[in-house]
């Protein structure tokens, strides 16, 4: 090679990442690049090896943080169940009294329709749990009536009870249901969205009242 240039070697020798073996007899200009080959892949090696590392601890690190919110989240759930559990348990027990009740209980929203009633309700009204759906207040109330309970919920709008109203109702089949009872607001999330109904049926009782003071 005493007849080649060390620049012409240079560019004969292949880069780092393709050197694979050198000549004999030995050159500098090869030595060096030889040399320079195996420390960038060392270093390359080493680089990885540390990336790896760091991936390997932020993988492990991430699984550690997932398990801890996988378990909070869990115990949320449990949680969440067991008061949703309670609550059902809570309404039906509710709803069981309201049924058993011999007073005439209404849920109403503010478009009319009835959300709830009783059995008493429906016993007294003559309608079955199948007419509800299609039913609205307007229908079951005396149009002699209707001003007050217009007013009535005007004010529950408020926040209001009306205690000891009376107003008359329409049964299905024509009958005028006196009652008497208290109108309340029905509130959920702090929202007045509805109003509760708690009336006892006086019709019989106005009747004979008027016979006692004839």
């Amino acid at each position: 090679y005493g007849d080649v240039q060390p620049g012409d070697i240079a560019h004969r020798v292949p880069p780092a990442d393709r050197l694979f073996y050198i000549q004999k007899p030995f050159h500098q200009q090869e030595l060096l690049q030889f040399a320079s080959a195996l420390s960038a892949r060392r270093q390359a090696e080493e680089r990885a090896g540390m990336v790896r590392k760091t991936l390997q601890a932020q993988v492990e690190q991430r699984t550690v943080e997932l398990a801890r919110v996988s378990k909070t989240f869990q115990g949320q759930i449990a949680e969440r169940e067991l008061i949703e559990a309670a609550l059902r348990e809570s309404e039906e027990r509710y709803r069981d009294l309201l049924e058993s009740a011999h007073d005439l209980i209404q849920t109403v929203s503010w478009d009319g329709r009835f959300l709830f009633v009783n059995r008493a309700w429906l016993d007294t009204m003559g309608y079955t749990e199948k007419d509800i759906p299609d039913l609205r207040v307007s229908e079951i109330i005396h149009p002699d009536s209707l001003d007050l309970w217009q007013d009535a919920l005007s004010a529950v709008v408020n926040g209001e009870v009306m205690h000891s109203m009376q107003i008359t109702f329409l049964a299905r089949d024509g009958r005028h249901v006196l009652v008497e009872g208290n109108l309340a607001p029905s509130r959920r999330q702090g929202y007045i969205t509805a109003s509760h109904g708690f009336f006892r049926d006086v019709t019989e009782r106005r009747r004979l009242e008027e016979q006692f003071r004839q």
